[in-house]
């Protein structure tokens, strides 16, 4: 048991005696064996609960190589069909992810570039005497660049905070192991700020080019 347990990704072992192994087995199956062969053909064995970052098909066979070199292993079993099934669910997961992800960030850079207009429209007289001071494009583009900074910074959170309940979700209610949070929070809220400093610049560049 002390064996198992330094293997790196075990998270649990528990021992399964003969006597256990048949009980389970009557209780599933409802037949006594025993009455049946006239022995117990069951055999003791461990049962390894591995942690959830490990719950991949190429982890698993790693640990599974590893326990069948220890002394007094005779055989090692696992969920095979289970494993390939939540893999399958985790690339349609992530295909899913990554759909969406693309549809909200073109729609984040529209609403951002939609916001930072209204607010060039709304200061358009400003705008225009600034021009006439001979205040450069670089100069007038910056208040609306820090505004993008910021519409960026508040979309980011709105999105991570979805991406949490998430992942929350493929935590706790399907046992899947994905990105945590400080993974994904600089990703997110580096994107995030990007399309609202690209929105604002975009905006203000027609603008610019619209008066010219």
């Amino acid at each position: 048991r002390k064996s198992l347990l330094k293997i790196p990704g075990v998270d649990s072992v528990k021992f399964v005696s003969k006597y256990d192994a048949l009980q389970k087995f009557q209780k599933e199956f409802g037949e006594n064996i025993i009455d049946i062969l006239g022995e117990n053909p069951l055999q003791s064995s461990f049962r390894i609960r591995l942690k959830k970052s490990f719950h991949t098909r190429v982890r698993v066979q790693k640990i599974m190589g590893q326990i069948k070199k220890l002394s007094g292993v005779e055989d090692v079993t696992y969920r095979y069909d289970l494993l390939k099934i939540i893999e399958k669910y985790l690339k349609i997961f992530f295909g899913i992810g990554i759909s969406l992800g693309a549809i909200i960030a073109f729609i984040s850079l529209l609403l951002i570039s939609n916001t930072v207009r209204m607010a060039i429209v709304s200061r358009s007289e400003e705008i225009k005497v600034m021009r006439l001071l001979g205040a450069t494009p670089q100069f007038i583009r910056r208040p609306f660049l820090v505004q993008g900074f910021y519409l960026g910074v508040f979309g980011g959170i709105l999105s991570l905070f979805l991406l949490l309940v998430v992942i929350w979700a493929a935590r706790h209610e399907l046992s899947l192991q994905i990105l945590n949070a400080r993974e994904i929070f600089g990703f997110v809220m580096g994107w995030g700020i990007i399309l609202g400093v690209l929105g604002s610049w975009r905006a203000i560049g027609k603008y610019l080019k619209e008066e010219i």
